[in-house]
């Protein structure tokens, strides 16, 4: 029976990798609908019900920055996936995503929000003011369907309980970004995909390291992280249980990272300069 699957793509969990350099490969480019732009949850749902209902069966891969229940939008079996990343390691990476880099800068003209006014501030204030929803317990938000329609700062310990019950029920795989390629590997078993080899992208080689975040920092990421912190640790046991039931799941993974790092990292680095190359020099794709 024809599925749809779902991947709920948290801001800053390493999803760009996951789309750009394995999803675009598993599925067809008529299989696969993404929804990456600044949309609510009913703004992305209305844009897959103006499909035909033909439309909406081929699909066989949704991906985009809403919360919990685009499953709603289909008649067909839906599974979703899903990463989280520390809390303390994904709001540091967005905020220096959103001052540091001009697609940040883009992300912040989609919210009316001048390029200037973040450019300036520490990471501190950057927390405070309250402008970004996903920086308070945005993981939270995004699991338990809510989005951005809690005020900032009112996410509760219902909202946690709510994320772990969708997950419980709906997620068929919850990974974390500190052990991507465990999480590869259980989508790739889940979901049965053939090639998972990938190359990471969309990361800033400019940021610091979340380790020279002064003590102030620190306690202000996690005065509005609790949740996260919680949900956090939930994905973590998921997955260590998850794992835990392969028995060759190891050996596996030693296969894996050899063929990744040592020959298909260092190869899909290489064509991917040859072909700036040639564009530059012909104006045509490699």
């Amino acid at each position: 029976m024809a599925e749809t699957v779902i991947f709920l793509h948290i801001f800053k969990t390493a999803g760009t990798t996951l789309n750009y350099q394995i999803l675009n490969n598993v599925y067809r480019r008529n299989e696969r609908l993404y929804l990456h732009g600044i949309l609510s949850l009913e703004d992305c749902r209305r844009d897959v019900l103006l499909l035909s209902a033909e439309q909406r069966a081929g699909i066989k891969l949704v991906s985009g920055h809403f919360p919990f229940g685009m499953h709603e939008a289909f008649s067909q079996k839906c599974r979703y996936f899903t990463l989280l990343r520390d809390p303390l390691r994904r709001i540091h990476s967005h905020f220096h995503f959103l001052r540091d880099t001009e697609l940040g800068h883009v992300y912040l003209q989609n919210h009316g929000r001048a390029a200037e006014e973040v450019r300036g501030i520490g990471l501190e204030e950057f927390i405070r003011e309250g402008s970004f929803p996903t920086v308070d317990n945005g993981q939270t938000r995004m699991l338990a369907g809510v989005g951005d329609e809690v005020p900032y700062g009112q996410m509760h310990q219902g909202h946690v309980d709510t994320a772990i019950a969708n997950m419980e029920r709906d997620m068929a795989v919850v990974g974390v970004t500190e052990r991507f390629d465990e999480t590869l590997l259980q989508l790739q078993s889940t979901f049965g995909w053939k090639r998972v080899l990938y190359r990471r992208i969309n990361e800033n080689a400019a940021k610091p390291d979340v380790s020279d975040l002064t003590t102030r920092e620190v306690d202000a990421l996690r005065s509005v992280n609790a949740l996260d912190m919680q949900l956090y640790r939930y994905a973590q046991d998921r997955l260590a249980k998850d794992i835990a039931r392969d028995g060759r799941f190891a050996q596996r993974l030693r296969r894996f990272q050899f063929m990744n790092r040592r020959l298909y990292a260092p190869y899909s680095q290489c064509r991917s300069r040859v072909g700036h190359l040639v564009r530059m020099v012909t104006g045509h794709n490699l």
